[in-house]
């Protein structure tokens, strides 16, 4: 090793100051250069995002965000717009994006398209294997049918097939309708306000009080160990309420507020099935299948799957689907409501979206200067 003297260290720096820096400003393009051509030659492959701070990614930011009344979809908007707005050769081709959050060390990638989703899907268990962030499948463990391998997968569904059979699924029809019918009445004899979040979390008829609240309070301990996400639990007679059925609900009563010419077009609809049945007759499955005014319009395909798709196709698709019909239909044809808390702001740290107020409304009984 050369060890100089400090002037003469000094004095070669000073005669050769010129040529030093030119190797630094040239190390430096060389550096600029191969960093752009990686980019170049790498743009089908690399999906663009933001990794956030070492390790620990962008954590604080989507935590920020599911504690937000905008919730964790805000945090996945925000990250697109991000992207789309990037310099032609960072845009992905799909507009997906790469943001490492929550796990940490974790790389997730957040799919907003169709052609995305459709591509995922058509390939479960093919080219994709589902999976849920490290803290969600501690909680509900290896051997549950949400991460589950796809042998095990398979098995389990068909044990649990039977309580969502067409012919329990008929039965649970003309049981819920009644519970309904029983329900909003008296909601609307006392003429007060209730919330209809609540209202339908309480919704599916329950013959087994304390075992049902044992049940909730242990979903309600690991739903909170996974940032809130909603268990799915199977069957009908000690299941409380579905978290995910439950907000669609009230959210359609939202948005048919604010349309009022669908929502006469589903009245329409729900009185010509109501009058051909003998007066207090229950619905049933033939009187859901008739109701074809929401199915006119088809949704562009992978638009909107709330129930997933392919393999792993929700099991309890049919019962939610009946669950929301027959509300839909005894709450248009028996009555007009006026919701009374239209604050748009989201609850806080909810994985399925719901407004915090819950959607408060108050019913009044159809009267026939109502049926247009």
């Amino acid at each position: 090793m050369i060890n100089l003297p400090r002037n003469k260290l000094v004095f070669l720096v000073q005669n050769h100051i010129e040529i030093m820096m030119v190797a630094v400003f040239s190390l430096g393009v060389m550096l600029i250069v191969q960093k752009a051509l990686r980019r170049l030659t790498s743009e089908k492959s690399v999906i663009p995002g933001r990794l956030g701070l070492p390790l620990l990614g962008e954590t604080f930011s989507f935590l920020s965000a599911t504690g937000s009344t905008k919730g964790c979809y805000d945090f996945v908007r925000l990250r697109r717009l991000c992207c789309l707005a990037s310099p032609p050769m960072m845009k992905p081709r799909a507009a997906w994006e790469m943001v490492q959050d929550k796990d940490i060390g974790k790389v997730h990638v957040f799919v907003p398209t169709t052609d995305g989703a459709k591509t995922i899907f058509a390939n479960d268990l093919v080219l994709f294997n589902k999976g849920y962030v490290k803290s969600m499948a501690d909680v509900v463990g290896k051997k549950s049918l949400l991460c589950v391998p796809q042998e095990s997968h398979k098995r389990i569904r068909r044990l649990l097939s039977d309580p969502f059979s067409m012919n329990s699924l008929s039965k649970f029809v003309m049981e819920f309708d009644n519970m309904l019918y029983q329900r909003l009445n008296k909601l609307e004899e006392g003429g007060k306000s209730f919330v209809v979040f609540d209202f339908c979390m309480k919704a599916n008829k329950c013959h087994q009080a304390p075992l049902l609240q044992e049940i909730e309070r242990d979903c309600t301990y690991v739903s909170n160990a996974m940032l809130s996400f909603p268990l799915m639990i199977p069957g009908t007679r000690y299941y409380k309420g579905q978290t995910t059925t439950a907000a669609a609900m009230m959210w359609s009563v939202k948005f048919l507020d604010e349309n009022e010419e669908v929502q006469d077009r589903l009245r329409e609809e729900q009185l010509s099935i109501i009058k051909n049945k003998a007066e207090g007759a229950l619905l049933t499955l033939e009187d859901l299948n008739s109701m074809c005014y929401g199915l006119q319009e088809v949704p562009k395909p992978y638009s909107f799957m709330p129930f997933g798709s392919g393999p792993r196709t929700c099991l309890g698709i049919n019962m939610a689907k009946m669950t929301m019909l027959v509300f839909l239909s005894r709450l248009t044809s028996g009555f007009k409501w006026r919701v009374d808390d239209r604050d748009p702001c989201l609850e806080k740290k909810a994985h399925i979206p719901r407004l915090r107020s819950g959607c408060p409304i108050t019913l009044r009984t159809l009267k026939k200067r109502d049926i247009i």
